[in-house]
């Protein structure tokens, strides 16, 4: 048997999957001539103009054609379905000839008891023009998008409970446009809001304008991926279906992002976008929480998970789950860490987007206590089998005297997956990140990345004496600091081999947290299995 000291993992692959891990959630689906048959009404008109005159539509190819050929300017609205706050609609144009200031084919969203909000694309002299209207407002906002029209444009819009990222397509790449933050749609995240809001196709056309085209709507992956971790059984081996992995990840969007679920053939780069879990703290709104270790316990029948609640003061949250968190967008009940006690302050900036105002920081008297510390992140859980104990890690903000703070990994056990946790030992040294427990030979060990100030380099503790280290070998590192990897056994024939994916921090836009791309690396060495 080889120890993972002997191992030197090598470079396999690097991948930037740019918006374009997807899970559909809807289209406008135009092969059957719905326009005219009665017996079907798949996308009712939910708003347009008083009046007889009305927008003559047609589905050429399957596709959606509006022309106005009446004498006065005209607007429509088809539903697509229910919205939600964490879509992306995407309208590809073949044609648009829509100029006018009050003309555009984009998208209408309408909450039940709050302002109405239309999102829309028309031409300009020089390029296009995205505009966003709010009922009851005058004032019209706008992004001027110099490039001009080509067919085959894609409107895009990003949610982000109350902010709308917008992307222009023109060629292989989504291009950034900029953002529509809307203090109305504050409580858009709130389960009791989103499902009584519809999303439609909204287009408002000229006399002699016209347009034509096809909408879709889906959760993707964001721009960027990080903090991934391989959903695991109880006791560490990885849950494998039909030859796939399954691994919660955070889709790094322009600003923000949620914790997806991907799947991946660990011997090839075919990584899938399979679901999404949100995190419902007992307020009602489905939050975009990260970090997750997520643990399928064959005994019980059920999901424990513990995640990072940046959203509730960047401390850390737990819950479980009957239903099964691979597939599909599921929300997890989850209770906060308790607090010992706590002071008035700040969100930081990646709580920011579902805080309002001052939070309660968590303190301790002790860092070594199971308590709630501002700052808590990157949990792991997983049930030693020697021990009969279920351990914990948590990386937690320590204060390191002259040397200011550093993230320490503490570890905990307890006889419940959720409560009532022990300190057992701490890391001494380094600044951790991404740590995760990993049996190779027999030995478990909780592997982190470490080091603000330098290239990735990835510390093995063995789990009987944290105080000690190794580090991993590379042939290539990941080109990051303070790397985050996780290292999997995977089954290969009779044999396990060791792959381990990690993220660098690459940033995809100007917000701190939009990183990074994925590594694959392999070990040089297998093991009997």
């Amino acid at each position: 048997m080889h120890t993972i000291e002997e191992m030197t993992f090598r470079r396999r692959f690097c991948v930037n999957p740019y918006k374009k891990l997807r899970l559909p959630l809807g289209e406008m689906s135009c092969f059957k001539d719905w326009l005219n048959d009665r017996r079907g009404d798949p996308y009712p008109v939910v708003r347009s103009c008083e009046g007889e005159e009305t927008l003559s539509e047609s589905l050429p190819d399957a596709r959606y054609r509006v022309e106005n050929r009446a004498s006065r300017p005209l607007f429509k609205a088809r539903l697509l379905g229910r919205h939600f706050p964490y879509a992306t609609y995407d309208i590809g144009l073949d044609e648009l000839e829509a100029r006018e200031p009050s003309s555009g084919v984009g998208m209408l969203i309408t909450p039940e008891g709050l302002p109405r909000l239309t999102i829309a694309a028309r031409r300009t002299g020089s390029g296009v023009c995205v505009w966003c209207a709010v009922e009851g407002e005058e004032k019209t906002r706008a992004l001027e998008c110099r490039r001009p029209f080509e067919p085959g444009t894609h409107l895009i819009v990003t949610c982000r409970g109350r902010s709308f990222d917008i992307y222009l397509q023109y060629g292989r790449k989504p291009e950034y446009a900029g953002t529509f933050s809307l203090p109305a749609f504050s409580r858009m995240i709130a389960y009791d809001v989103f499902s009584r809001t519809t999303a439609a196709l909204f287009v408002s056309l000229a006399p002699g304008e016209r347009m034509q085209g096809a909408a879709e709507f889906y959760l993707e992956g964001g721009i960027s991926h990080a903090d991934m971790k391989c959903m695991r059984y109880e006791n560490g081996e990885p849950f494998m279906d039909r030859g796939r992995l399954f691994l919660t990840l955070s889709a790094r969007l322009q600003a923000a992002g949620f914790q997806a679920v991907v799947s991946w053939n660990p011997s090839t780069d075919d990584i899938r976008m399979e679901g999404a879990i949100f995190f419902d703290a007992g307020d009602g709104l489905w939050c975009s929480d990260v970090a997750t270790s997520a643990v399928f316990d064959r005994r019980s029948g059920e999901w424990y998970v513990w995640a990072c609640s940046f959203s509730h003061g960047h401390v850390l949250c737990c819950g479980k789950s009957f239903a099964d968190l691979r597939y599909g967008i599921n929300v997890l009940d989850v209770s906060l860490m308790p607090f010992e006690k706590s002071e008035k302050g700040k969100a930081d900036s990646l709580g920011a987007e579902d805080a309002d105002g001052d939070i309660d920081r968590a303190i301790v008297s002790d860092d070594r206590l199971f308590f709630a510390k501002f700052g808590d992140e990157d949990p792991d859980l997983t049930f030693d089998e020697a021990r009969g104990k279920w351990l914990l890690a948590i990386c937690r903000l320590v204060d390191c005297g002259g040397k200011g703070g550093k993230y320490r990994y503490f570890l905990y056990e307890s006889d419940d997956p959720l409560s009532g946790f022990s300190y057992v030992d701490h890391v001494r040294e380094g600044d951790d990140t991404g740590g995760s427990f990993i049996r190779v030979a027999g030995r478990m060990y909780l592997l982190c990345g470490s080091g603000f100030d330098q290239r990735a380099q990835y510390h093995l503790h063995p789990i009987d004496d944290l105080s000690r280290c190794e580090r991993l070998k590379f042939d290539y590192d990941d080109g990051g600091y303070r790397g985050w990897g996780t290292l999997i056994p995977v089954p290969c024939g009779r044999r396990l081999k060791y792959v381990m994916m990690t993220f660098d921090r690459h940033n995809g836009s100007d917000y701190n947290w939009s990183y990074g791309n994925i590594y694959v690396f392999e070990a040089d060495m297998m093991n009997e299995r």
